[in-house]
């Protein structure tokens, strides 16, 4: 016999049109505009209105000339890629055509760093799996050491360690690059963690020719494909999402609509649906313009939600926004702009995610402003953002024959009154990428 017993759970019920519309919310202002091009190509009720100043006029060959001029312009502006820039050098060299193959198809490989992180095995298989030719490996990697004689140097490394070889390889031969070499091939790690006692005495020089060798190193490109044209490189520039900069001792606030196309619902659909007698068209005209309405809608509520966090916080860091001074940076979590608007935490989360703000004094990340709080023994609460900065400040001011250690470093604190452990400076200096008290020491 089976037992009843009576059990309560809490559940949260969401809608699919809930889940949408906080996808939406969390799409930041240089990428609205596609996902608003993807609806429209979706949904034929829905329609781009165009505005007096955007008809432009037509040739008789009902091409835009603003178009046209444009197209022409792109044409002749072609990119050169990493990919490419390989390609070109490998022109005029004596090589057949099975090898010009397996070149082209390893420069392919490469990452945006110039890496070649796959080895011979791995594009052996590849060529037999998805070309069906068989090619040893001795000549795969015949193949990739003549493209590593190329351009930029360093080029088709695996890593990091390989790549300043390679370029130290073809510099002029002297003592300097020669224990370089020696250096990187046979104690890198040393190198790295920057034991230079130890490294002195295995090479058996002087710190004055380690610094040398520390120089010529530091000069070298650790990652040879970044100065090329890629879609990463492309999309490095910042599209604000919101703007709060002080005017005149007064904040003002702007929101980015992230767009410039006006929506519209069909009207050729709209009479459509009253004059069809088909049930089936009827139904999916009522769905697609349904849908549209809210997609229309959404994109309204979308605004003011982002103007009321946006609001919020600017009410909240006040102070900070008018004089840009980080010791003003009020400690501020998701919960403390919820509870202002009256919305859920999560909503907050998409907002500020992912999304840029202009101030007066410079650009950055929305999240960035939300920070814990810090308590002073005095009672006072700072963000802990302002004890990074202390932090980073110390060891910019440091004397780098003799940097200070963690322990050192709370000492410091405490003579601002900021009483915190060596485990949360060692948690803080690795989130500002600061590294330990050994890595940042130099030579002389």
């Amino acid at each position: 016999m089976q037992k009843q017993k009576l059990q309560q759970n809490q559940k949260l019920n969401i809608s699919v049109e809930q889940i949408q519309f906080l996808n939406l919310l969390q799409i930041p202002a240089i990428n609205l505009e596609q996902r608003i091009r993807e609806e429209l190509e979706d949904n034929p009720t829905l329609e781009e209105e165009l505005v007096d100043d955007e008809i432009e006029e037509k040739s008789e060959t009902g091409y835009s000339k603003n178009t046209y001029s444009l197209k022409s312009k792109e044409n002749k502006t072609e990119k050169i890629t990493l990919s490419s820039h390989l390609k070109t050098q490998l022109i005029g060299e004596d090589f057949d055509d099975r090898k010009l193959f397996i070149l082209d198809y390893i420069i392919e490989s490469i990452d945006t760093r110039g890496y070649l992180t796959r080895n011979a095995y791995s594009i052996s298989s590849d060529l037999l799996t998805n070309h069906d030719i068989e090619i040893d490996e001795d000549y795969i990697k015949n193949c990739i050491k003549i493209l590593q004689t190329l351009e930029p140097k360093g080029v088709g490394a695996s890593d990091l360690k390989e790549c300043i070889l390679i370029q130290l390889q073809l510099l002029e031969k002297n003592e300097i690059s020669e224990k370089s070499i020696e250096v990187i091939a046979d104690f890198y790690e040393d190198f790295i963690n920057k034991k230079y006692e130890l490294l002195c005495e295995k090479l058996k020089i002087d710190l004055n020719t380690l610094k040398k060798i520390y120089q010529q190193i530091e000069k070298l490109n650790p990652f040879p494909g970044k100065s090329f044209d890629t879609d990463e490189v492309k999309n490095n520039f910042i599209v604000h999402d919101f703007s709060i900069l002080n005017v005149g001792g007064k904040l003002e606030m702007k929101i980015e609509k992230g767009h410039n196309i006006n929506l519209n619902i069909s009207s050729y659909y709209e009479n459509l649906i009253q004059e069809t007698k088909d049930k089936e068209a009827k139904k999916f005209l009522k769905e697609k313009i349904g849908k549209a309405m809210w997609f229309k809608e959404s994109l309204i509520k979308r605004q003011i939600t982002l103007k009321k966090v946006a609001k919020a916080i600017m009410s909240l860091q006040e102070s900070y926004f008018l004089s840009g001074d980080i010791s003003t940076l009020k400690p501020m979590k998701l919960a403390d702009v919820s509870e202002i608007i009256n919305m859920d935490v999560s909503t907050v989360s998409r907002v500020s995610n992912g999304k840029y703000i202009e101030t007066s004094f410079g650009s950055f990340l929305m999240k960035e402003l939300f920070s814990e709080a810090y308590k002073k023994e005095n009672g006072e609460s700072v963000s802990n953002k302002y004890v990074k900065m202390l932090l980073k400040d110390i060891v910019e001011k440091e004397n780098k024959l003799k940097p200070f250690n963690d322990e050192k470093i709370v000492e410091i604190l405490e003579k601002d009154e900021f009483f915190i452990s060596r485990r949360t400076v060692a948690k803080y200096r690795k989130e500002l990428k600061i590294p330990n008290a050994r890595l940042r020491k130099s030579i002389v």
